[in-house]
């Protein structure tokens, strides 16, 4: 099941001593850290142009072991009790492993569920109420992607959304549903629904605050949106089997019983049909051909055993090929398990060089490098981490903490050096700011 929180300004919090912005409420089964790590997901800020649209906004965190979905809305809410700005986040927190086949995207979840709060005016409490993905309904006739064609012509256009793609976008206050209807339908296209979950976006971001979601959108013009809802601007959607899908909504077979296709078995031996008085010449035949293959199928085993055996040690013979999922034993005795064990166990204790040296002057690198780009993925992951606890520290006032962790997380980017190197040197560098700024206070 998933969690709920609300947090808002109020006189009384559901911590003791807690007043002014704080958690009035929360899931009776949501553990107390998790909790204070959510509090200041959800901050709102009123556009400087007019306007309280409602904030909308998709996030994760990894905590403990698990990974956490957020989904927030945010809104103003008026004055609270001491005649501030007041402001009301809801967020929904959804542990990985509660996200099924058939579960809803989390822009039809946001749209779908009937459970938001737009203001808080009862007594602080826990809450009972259980949150499943399965029952959240679904948008019927979700594809084709009516909403893009209706807005830029082309539901094609629906597949300039997809995971992982970075998208600057503006709408004015007002439009957040339009924008989660196109989040929605760009989502559908990701037949896997775990990965519909795996895109950041938003549905508001005001002032000069910037936004490091997958899917931006701003209230205010800029001059970097290139999908624009005022003006029904966007590019030219991409070629390819998505934005087909995003036009037609039809699935292929193969797409929807997710087949595989195999190509034909070339190179077999065909045996002659042998008649009459050459029936055992062409049994002899037979005979030697069934020798050769016998005894080439020996050869073949025999050099598998010495290449796995005896010439696979570091520095013996040339190692191609091969695969993680079939190798049992490094050239140290270790297992695979053992030595993925081992570079987590070093990220966790942020020793990142020492990670990748394990895996590097490991047998398993030379045999399949891919697994090095999942280690690389885990050091981003504990540097999303260590930004957020700098980031929670500062708003509490421990600069030297947060200081702390902004160091650990720079020699993790360091270590990593990924695609993205420059968007987080950035976000380093924003946060550092931060901290300067605090200490000049």
């Amino acid at each position: 099941m998933a969690y709920q929180l609300i947090y808002t300004s109020s006189p009384k919090g559901l911590a003791m001593g807690r007043s002014g912005f704080c958690t009035v409420a929360r899931s009776a089964d949501m553990p107390q850290q998790l909790a204070t790590v959510i509090e200041p997901l959800g901050v709102y800020e009123r556009p400087q142009t007019g306007g309280n649209p409602v904030s909308y906004t998709l996030s994760n965190i990894i905590f403990g072991r698990t990974k956490y979905y957020i989904l927030t809305r945010a809104q103003d809410c008026g004055v609270d009790y001491t005649n501030r700005n007041n402001y009301i986040a809801h967020h929904i927190v959804v542990p990985e492993q509660e996200i099924g086949p058939h579960s809803a995207n989390p822009a039809e979840i946001m749209l779908g569920w009937k459970g938001w709060r737009s203001s808080w005016d009862e007594e602080p409490r826990l809450l009972d109420e259980q949150i499943s993905m399965g029952e959240i309904p679904r948008i019927k006739g979700i594809l084709p992607a009516k909403t893009w064609e209706g807005i830029f012509g082309d539901a094609g256009k629906a597949a300039l959304l997809t995971c992982g793609q970075k998208r600057v976008l503006h709408a004015s206050p007002g439009k957040e549903e339009e924008l989660l209807r196109l989040y929605a339908e760009s989502l559908e296209l990701e037949l896997d629904t775990q990965k519909r979950w795996n895109a950041t976006f938003t549905t508001c971001v005001s002032g000069g605050v910037s936004s490091r979601a997958d899917w931006a959108a701003y209230c205010t013009p800029r001059p970097d949106a290139d999908i624009d809802l005022d003006t029904a601007s966007a590019p030219e959607a991409p070629g390819g089997r998505a934005a087909q899908y995003a036009r037609s909504g039809e699935l292929t077979n193969r797409e929807r019983f997710n087949l595989t296709v195999k190509g034909p078995q070339l190179g077999r031996k065909k045996f002659d049909v042998v008649e009459g008085n050459d029936r055992d010449k062409g049994g002899n035949q037979k005979l030697a051909y069934l020798s050769a293959v016998i005894a080439a199928a020996v050869i073949v085993a025999a050099f598998g055993l010495w290449a796995f055996w005896g010439g696979s040690k570091a520095g013996e013979g040339d190692v191609s090929g091969g695969s993680l999922k079939t190798l049992e034993k490094t050239d140290s005795g270790e297992s695979f398990s053992d030595l993925k064990k081992r570079i987590s166990e070093s990220i966790e204790k942020d020793d990142f060089s020492g990670a990748l040296s394990i895996w590097k002057n490991s047998l398993s690198a030379q045999i399949d490098p891919s697994f090095g780009r999942r280690i690389t993925r885990q050091i981003c992951e504990r540097f999303d981490d260590l930004v957020s606890d700098a980031e929670l520290l500062l708003l509490r006032g421990d600069i030297s903490g947060a200081e702390s962790k902004l160091g650990t997380a720079r020699s993790a980017l360091a270590a990593a050096e990924p695609p993205d190197a420059k968007q987080r040197s950035d976000r380093l560098a924003e946060l550092k700011e931060k901290i300067d700024a605090k200490k000049r206070k």
